[in-house]
């Protein structure tokens, strides 16, 4: 719940949150659930994740972070993208998507749905905290999730983590 809360605020405050899961609360849960059964998943279950808002995660829209697309495509989709399976198979708790440049295009944060995606350390606003995997950057260096999942083609991970001072990775 403070999680949760805290992407509320301060996540929303510094426009890197694009949606919140209804069902993070009920996934960490039964997460807590199996920790007392000692039965956990694995290394990530019950860890508080966020996924890039061009990935699908049942039960939210793909807005991609582009306003337009928001519009034209509000349905929730029905499957997630393979990686937020993995993720979810691992027990891991999805606390949303982060915002990103629409459709991960460009390199600086900017979003036509959630508006710049500010660097939490520039309180004026000048800063940049890079792109396209802004809001995945973002709300890892806040604290409000352990990790979260990005897309890395040209930098669009690890230019955003080296600008907030967190861990940025370009799998092979």
């Amino acid at each position: 719940r403070r999680a949760l809360e805290r992407c509320r605020t301060r996540g929303v405050a510094l426009r890197a949150v694009d949606l919140l899961a209804d069902t993070a609360l009920a996934e960490a849960s039964r997460s807590d659930a199996r920790l007392r059964r000692r039965a956990l998943r694995g290394p990530l279950d019950g860890v508080p994740l966020f996924a890039k808002s061009i990935y699908d995660m049942a039960g939210l829209p793909t807005t991609a972070s582009s306003a337009e697309w928001a519009r034209l495509f509000p349905e929730p989709v029905r499957r997630d993208a393979l990686e937020v399976q993995r993720l979810r198979e691992a027990g891991a708790v999805l606390l949303g998507k982060t915002a990103a440049d629409d459709f991960a295009y460009r390199g600086n944060g900017t979003s036509s749905l959630t508006g710049q995606v500010l660097n939490p350390y520039d309180p004026a606003g000048v800063r940049t905290p890079g792109g396209s995997s802004a809001g995945a950057a973002v709300v890892v260096a806040c604290g409000l999730a352990f990790a979260a999942l990005g897309t890395d083609d040209g930098g669009s991970n690890r230019i955003p983590a080296q600008f907030t001072g967190v861990v940025g990775m370009k799998p092979t």
